[in-house]
């Protein structure tokens, strides 16, 4: 028994490592600086013309949604006991292999040009907007997975994410300048699906409140958060 607990301890850390080493060569390969990643608007070769339905690129906005996405969202997942603690560092962890691979899998769709992905101000923004939604589905789940299980379905949601982005302002034209469809309303409905798909009605009663008991304390964090 506590060979297998030790085991189960391996999960994370392994997981996390070979997340990273994945994004570490897909990067190498594939990844390169925009010509224009200095400026506010992305070069014209590339296919991201649909996604800059804003005014233009503003640098206090995007330290805006990353400070949101950064912090704002680890304490606002306070509202658990058992996650209250560790909420921020669970959030980190997600967001830093969150974002990487949103570079990766946007890259290909809407910043590509001749095989290669160029990074630039624009990318880096709408990784945070995917960022986003991947954080507004953990609340839906939380109390029902642990962090290997977040990052896998982060890994699986970036990727239906992009598709969801794709689909609604490359294909259909979609007007979405407040990302009310592709962050607010993506990330909640996959959120309740898989915590619909993770419901276990014969679980424990007292397990299952121990797992959503609510404080004080993490509530007053879960509001700092809003």
């Amino acid at each position: 028994m506590p060979e297998h607990k030790a085991a189960s301890r391996l999960w994370l850390p392994g997981l996390c490592f070979l997340l990273q080493i994945l994004n570490i060569l897909l990067f190498v390969v594939f990844v390169r600086y925009s010509p224009e990643s200095s400026s506010s608007l992305c070069f014209p070769q590339l296919n991201c013309s649909q996604r800059q339905q804003d005014s233009g690129f503003q640098q206090p906005r995007f330290q805006d949604v990353h400070l949101q996405v950064l912090l704002g969202f680890g304490i606002l997942l306070a509202f658990l006991s058992r996650y209250g603690p560790c909420s921020v560092a669970i959030s980190i962890l997600i967001i830093s292999f969150t974002i990487q691979w949103a570079i990766l899998i946007q890259g290909f769709l809407f910043f590509s040009l001749n095989g290669k992905i160029y990074v630039g101000a624009w990318s880096m923004f709408n990784a945070d907007f995917c960022t986003a939604a991947i954080l507004i589905s953990t609340g839906a789940v939380l109390g029902k997975v642990n962090p290997v299980q977040m990052l896998l379905l982060a890994l699986l949601e970036v990727i239906l994410c992009t598709l969801n982005e794709y689909i609604l302002l490359s294909l259909m034209g979609v007007s979405d300048s407040g990302r009310s469809l592709t962050v607010h309303t993506f990330g909640a409905y996959f959120g309740l699906m898989v915590s619909r798909m993770l419901h276990q009605p014969h679980m424990n009663k007292r397990k299952r409140e121990e797992q959503q008991d609510m404080r004080h304390k993490p509530d007053v964090f879960a509001v700092v958060g809003m």
